[in-house]
């Protein structure tokens, strides 16, 4: 955001150039732990939202799904190469929806620009 608020550079530019993954990662501690496709993560998960993926990651307890885990891929090991198939539309849609929550914006940026 910062680059379009100084530069008015657009978020899609801003999102597609950046080449420091840990800027797409989410991280969250769970209470007794979390899976993934029976797959137990921890109890400190790490994730990115992937291309076409569609699970959740779960409660390994409740079975309830750990919140904004739609599309989460774990990557509980920080990859040596940058990922080919990051969503980046999801963190498009997700910094527009930061700019009208902030009240930078009251409509999708993307008619702005």
């Amino acid at each position: 955001m910062k680059e379009l608020l100084s530069k008015g550079t657009s978020i899609e530019e801003t999102v597609k150039s950046c080449r420091d993954f840990k800027r797409f990662v989410s991280v969250r501690t769970v209470k007794g732990g979390a899976v993934k496709d029976d797959v137990y993560l921890g109890k400190a998960i790490r994730w990115y939202y992937k291309k076409d993926e569609y699970g959740t990651i779960n409660i390994k307890k409740s079975g309830n799904k750990v919140p904004k885990s739609n599309g989460a891929w774990p990557v509980m090991d920080l990859p040596s190469e940058f990922p080919t198939d990051i969503d980046y539309d999801w963190y498009i849609n997700e910094a527009n929806d930061m700019l009208v929550d902030i009240g930078v914006v009251n409509e999708s940026i993307e008619s702005l620009f």
